[in-house]
């Protein structure tokens, strides 16, 4: 497998990026859904003291929603900055090294969109019917619902799909590159991929999103924060086998796993040279 005496592990930011605060973006997360909590909340109490059904039902509904669409969105802060790759994300064989989506992530926007969808079509059918009233301006009893039921599907289809791709997201063979997104996806040969960088790196993104620049074409784009194995990981893992094409035969067995545990993908030349 290499020497990786001098293994970096674990891993540190991709170059030119900036890591965010751990804490910063949970404070204000937690701040704008304490907020949400409150309003919706309130709605359901308002609904029982006037007995209005339907505005406890979606108070009640956007209130869970909300909380595990913040779970979902904590997974992915979590993912920018994970030190440490959970391994049982990856699958090796059958020629090729597999980054699979985030089950937690995924049940996360499931629960949500499942209870969100529920609520905002009922919500939506309940204005338009007469089944209660929910607090909105005037002029707003036809286009609220409408928007509400495109939420709903839009949020709805965003989770099955990305339920859909799950399994190797992203995936690593000795010959190329192939990313599952949840709407569109790509493949490239490793021959053609001149380097790997984060996006927009003149802002010191986190890292979150990978772009690999590729010969005579668009770059390719990897939302590396929604694999628990992490957005730095996930980097290192990419630009290894790039730099090192005599040793993409790992990729199609258990050796890439073993040098990405060992923190192999990373060594204190190779990040010093890309700092």
């Amino acid at each position: 497998m290499g020497d990786t005496a001098d293994a970096v592990f674990p891993p540190p930011p991709p170059p030119g990026a900036q890591p965010r605060s751990g804490l910063v973006p949970i404070v204000v997360g937690l701040g704008i859904v304490t907020l949400f909590e409150v309003f919706f909340v309130g709605m359901a109490i308002s609904g029982l003291l006037h007995d209005d059904w339907l505005r406890v039902f979606v108070g009640v509904g956007l209130a869970v929603g909300a909380v595990l669409l913040a779970i979902a969105t904590g997974r992915k802060l979590t993912n920018q900055i994970r030190t440490t790759p959970l391994l049982s994300d990856i699958r090796s064989g059958a020629g090729a090294l597999d980054l699979d989506r985030s089950r937690g992530l995924l049940r996360a926007e499931l629960g949500a969109w499942s209870v969100l969808s529920a609520t905002l079509v009922v919500a939506g059918a309940g204005v338009l019917l007469g089944w209660g009233e929910l607090p909105m301006g005037h002029g707003q009893d036809l286009f609220l619902p409408v928007s509400f039921v495109a939420l709903a599907v839009a949020g709805a289809a965003s989770a099955i799909a990305g339920w859909a791709t799950a399994r190797g997201m992203l995936q690593l063979s000795p010959q190329e590159i192939v990313y599952r997104g949840r709407w569109r996806g790509w493949s490239v040969p490793w021959s053609s991929v001149e380097a790997v960088a984060t996006l927009d790196q003149p802002r010191k993104d986190s890292g979150a999103h990978l772009m690999l620049r590729v010969v005579r074409q668009d770059p390719r784009l990897v939302k590396a924060d929604e694999s628990d194995v992490g957005a730095y990981a996930t980097y290192w893992l990419l630009d290894y086998y790039l730099r090192h094409p005599e040793h993409r035969d790992e990729l199609a067995d258990q050796r890439a796993v073993e040098r990405l545990r060992s923190g192999g993908v990373i060594t204190k030349q190779g990040w010093i040279s890309r700092a």
